[in-house]
């Protein structure tokens, strides 16, 4: 009964390889294999750079393999190990119907299934991202992109239990014999167990691989004959050799867009942000795949919050989740980790030097195996509209820790436009853009104020970005009605009408050592006058002064701004200027 057992495991594996009868055996070329000292483990290289499109060639004389990123040049003769880590794309052609009912065999991984598509059983067949279709039977190592299949029906649950991170689910040894990875449970040799068949090769030994592939630049396995031998499976003969070439995968991640958590990095931080296509691996599953980064470095002192506060807020107030389970903080590093419908966003900030910087990463990538979502349609700005008349308005809201808040307003080209944001705290910094993203204020100013004659009739942007505490603000912006000053030894005039506690703004172009004359006119002195450079600030003459009329030299040569203020009451006035 065990020769009839062992006889039985040997043929399945057998026509798991082919079913061909055993050539005589050739013998492998061999290897040192490699040796751990105590404690010591075999750490994989770091995942390659991986772009979602590429197509990688492999050496002479494969064909280059179909959606696959390489690690390094193929192995023969010493030469590094081939490593393809494949990323599932929909192949060009049309597609079959068909339906997956489980989860892959072939390959443990939740974006690997097994599939029908007409009286045909494929296995295994990979998730392509769009959520309808799937690509069977790919084979990287020859250059096979695999059959397209259109689902019927949704996929099911995958089998989370049998994930192995990204697994390995092809070999190729020196003599370009592939080796899949062995499906369920296997059958072991001694007390190695068989982990990847090998596909008959015409006058070779049929092949198994025991144990796991060691990593390294030159990657090994050891590769075995089975036989009988007095009913049981024994190994007629094994060798460690050099592998040509490896694939794993699926990649289950593909570069998401990076540009809007680009623009709130810079916004929040106040700096310039890079972003740049990178590998991204998802350290809880150790899944590998290709995504965009985002980098900034950022002095303490343009934060009033380190950036580990900051950035959590800001992401939450933008729609994105915490996922707690990547949470790793220290005093000198934090991680954690963001998800919005199909993104994941891994963050991290690190903390160094004196005065204290900060530098900070954030990396994105799309789930395929998630259903795709576009992504969410932006907060819409709050519109500001001044009243009739008026010639400034002012907002009041309290603003969160790492919220950004949008305004927008319209204004006439070569209108002189005035933004200041007051608040309790000193957290609160603004910018000011174009409706085309033209950037009028840089969030890297760092400014509490600007003021500028606007290049077009158009809407403009201005966004608040809280970087300390959680405050009161009041945004306070003025569009003044431009004066002209007259010839010398003349006077110009201009009525107007104020409401209860309102001001009116005015903007009088000076040069340094002109005499000029300012003069409110009202029926009951129910208006006071205020003079002050628009550049500078410096006040010529405080409204706390209660007088109507000023009379002086010009300091310097710049816009000054006038200010018609009600003292309670709506009032009507004429402003006159003359130049002496």
């Amino acid at each position: 009964m065990r020769t009839l057992v062992s006889l039985v495991l040997l043929l399945l594996l057998l026509t798991a390889c082919g079913g061909r009868p055993m050539p005589t055996p050739e013998p492998l070329p061999t290897v040192t294999p490699q040796r751990l000292g105590p404690g010591e483990t075999v750490v994989p290289p770091t995942p390659p750079r991986v772009e979602a499109t590429s197509v990688v060639t492999p050496p002479p004389p494969s064909p280059p393999p179909a959606a696959a990123v390489s690690a390094a040049a193929p192995t023969a003769a010493g030469l590094a190990t081939h490593v393809i880590d494949y990323a599932p794309q929909l192949p060009a052609g049309q597609p079959r119907p068909g339906t997956c009912r489980s989860s892959s065999l072939a390959v443990p991984s939740r974006a690997a299934w097994r599939c029908i598509a007409g009286k045909e059983t494929f296995d295994p067949c990979f998730t392509v991202g769009d959520g309808q279709h799937v690509v069977c039977e790919p084979n990287p190592l020859a250059g096979s992109p695999g059959m397209p299949v259109r689902l019927t029906e949704p996929l099911p649950q995958p089998d989370l239990l049998a994930e192995r991170g990204a697994p390995i689910w092809l070999l190729q040894l020196p003599d370009e014999t592939v080796c899949r990875l062995a499906p369920g449970v296997t059958g072991a040799v001694g007390d190695k167990r068989i982990t990847y068949l090998c596909e008959p090769v015409k006058g070779k030994s049929d092949l198994v691989i025991l144990g796991d592939p060691q990593p390294g630049s030159v990657w090994t396995a050891e590769a075995a004959e089975p036989a009988l031998q007095e009913g049981k499976t024994i190994v007629k003969s094994s060798s460690v050799v050099p592998l040509r070439a490896v694939v794993r995968g699926p990649l289950l991640y593909v570069p998401a867009t990076c540009s809007g958590v680009a623009a709130a990095l810079s916004q929040m931080l106040g700096v310039d942000a890079t972003t740049d296509a990178t590998s991204f691996a998802d350290p809880l599953t150790g899944q590998l795949g290709a995504g965009c980064r985002v980098t900034a470095t950022v002095a303490g002192a343009l934060v009033a919050r380190p950036p580990e506060d900051l950035l959590p807020k800001m992401l939450a107030s933008q729609g994105w989740r915490e996922d707690l389970r990547y949470q790793d903080r220290d005093p000198a590093h934090s991680a954690a980790a963001f998800r919005r419908a199909d993104v994941l966003c891994l963050l991290s900030t690190k903390a160094h030097g004196e005065p204290r910087q900060y530098t900070v990463a954030l990396r994105c990538a799309r789930d395929i195996t998630l259903p795709a979502a576009a992504e969410p349609a932006p907060r819409p700005a709050e519109r500001i509209v001044f009243a009739p008349g008026a010639t400034a308005a002012t907002l009041r809201r309290p603003i969160a820790t790492g919220q950004i808040q949008e305004y927008v307003l319209r204004a006439l080209k070569g209108q002189m436009m005035m933004v200041n944001v007051a608040q309790a705290g000193d957290g609160v910094f603004l910018s000011v853009y174009t409706t085309d993203g033209v950037a009028l204020a840089s969030p890297t100013a760092n400014v509490r104020r600007w003021q500028g004659r606007l290049p077009d009739t158009q809407d403009y942007v201005i966004k608040l970005a809280g970087r300390g505490d959680a405050t009161d603000l009041a945004l306070n912006l003025v569009i003044p009605v431009d004066l002209q000053l007259p010839p010398a030894g003349q006077s110009a005039a201009m009525k107007g009408i104020v409401e209860p506690f309102e001001t009116m703004y005015y903007l009088l172009p000076g040069t340094a050592g002109q005499r000029v004359t300012i003069t409110l006119t009202a029926g009951e002195r129910n208006v006071i006058l205020e003079v002050a450079g628009a550049d500078d600030g410096h006040l010529l003459l405080p409204a706390a002064a209660g007088q109507m009329t000023w009379a002086g030299v010009l300091p310097t040569s710049q816009d000054y701004l006038v200010r018609a203020i009600s003292s309670g009451v709506r009032a009507e006035y004429t402003v006159e200027v003359r130049v002496q």
